[in-house]
């Protein structure tokens, strides 16, 4: 029996003086650091009949409890040693089975690190006890200084109290006075109080009549608000018949228009011009009277603000024109000459109907501003 190889983490030692310092089959003991405890041994049997049939077992002592049936394997391989002393023991068995007598043993020592060794430890305990000794002799001194500064502390807060219970015994005597002024505003502080509910009474009394007064007021809003309803009304009421009046107007006033205007479009001899210009005086007032009734007709468009704008290119000089010819009849029988000259261009954009509603409702006595100053005149 003998062994062949010996791997450290899968590689070969035998070539490593250092640990193998002799021939593997005269080496009795092998040393390894403690990162060196991933070990692996090869060992062979010396029958040579049939080798192959060969059977092993071993045991590590100090780490197998016993003998291990390793088959017709030749290594054994053991990772993670702890520190320690271990002898491997292996056998062979021949092709038979028969064990031979011939053991081989190979002492495994592997060191443990040097945090683990008994000097470390003794170093470490010394020094765990030079550690305690010199807290303990920190801590006398400590606590002696504290010693001493405590009666220096209980001496100084003695002398303190001292003074505290002579300026407690002034304060008491100073609060037995307050005391005594206290029980006198108490004493007038009720008074008030009595003086404040009495006065909290009336309040509420007060209070009562503000909301009779509020209940009132409320009723008054009710009853304005329902004759502003009936105003309403009222307002829709007379606009409504002032529209029914207007349109009884329109109906005589187009009668009297349509034949005027044939009259006019017949034609007069010389004889009647001046019944002519009168019934052409009567019909450009008679128009004008019927475009003021149209417009006051306008009258509920312009309370609902739906009145649209129809602006077209006028001559404004011939529009005041006009209503300045208007008056001309009245002007000739009192004897006035009425009449209109502007030297400025009167070319715009404006809506004519709009102008004259514009005055009706804004400003109506300039719209007879013409028939006012003919009266004037005449009186």
């Amino acid at each position: 029996m003998v062994f062949t190889n010996i791997k450290i983490f899968n590689t070969s030692i035998l070539y490593d003086k250092r640990i193998v310092p002799v021939h593997i089959n005269d080496l009795k003991q092998i040393v390894l650091k403690y990162n060196q405890n991933d070990i692996s041994i090869e060992f062979a049997g010396l029958n040579f009949i049939n080798p192959q049939k060969n059977t092993y077992k071993y045991q590590l002592v100090g780490f197998d409890r016993d003998w291990i049936n390793n088959g017709t394997s030749n290594e054994v391989k053991y990772t993670n040693l702890d520190p320690g002393n271990y002898v491997f023991k292996v056998m062979a068995a021949n092709n038979d089975g028969v064990w031979g007598d011939s053991e081989r043993s190979l002492v495994i020592r592997i060191k443990p690190p040097w945090w683990s060794t008994l000097i470390f430890r003794i170093f470490i305990v010394a020094l765990i006890i030079g550690i305690v000794i010199l807290l303990i002799t920190i801590r006398t001194h400590n606590l002696k200084q504290q010693r001493e500064k405590l009666i220096r502390m209980v001496n100084e807060r003695t002398s303190e109290i001292e003074k505290q219970q002579k300026e407690l015994l002034k304060q008491s005597q100073e609060l037995l006075k307050t005391n005594d002024l206290l029980i006198e505003k108490q004493e007038k502080i009720q008074y008030q109080k009595e003086a404040i509910e009495k006065q909290n009474l009336k309040l509420e009394h007060k209070n009562a009549l503000l909301e009779d007064q509020k209940n009132e007021i409320l009723l008054q809003k009710a009853e304005v608000e329902r004759m502003a309803v009936k105003l309403h009304e009222s307002d829709q009421m007379k606009l409504k018949f002032f529209t029914n009046i207007s349109h009884e107007f329109r109906t005589p006033l187009s009668l009297i228009l349509m034949p005027l205007e044939n009259i006019l479009k017949t034609g007069f001899s010389k004889e009647i011009n001046n019944a002519f210009k009168n019934l052409n005086v009567i019909y450009r007032n008679a128009v004008r009277l019927q475009r003021l009734i149209n417009q006051f007709l306008d009258l509920s468009k312009i309370e609902n603000g739906v009145l649209k704008l129809h602006v077209n290119e006028g001559d404004i000089n011939k529009y005041i024109q006009g209503i300045v010819e208007a008056y001309n009849y009245i002007a000739e029988q009192k004897n006035i000459d009425l009449s209109f000259h502007s030297e400025v261009n009167g070319k715009c954009f404006f809506d004519a109907d709009k102008i004259e509603k514009f005055y009706i409702i804004y400003f109506p006595m300039h719209l007879n501003l013409p028939f006012r100053v003919v009266s004037y005149q005449f009186e």
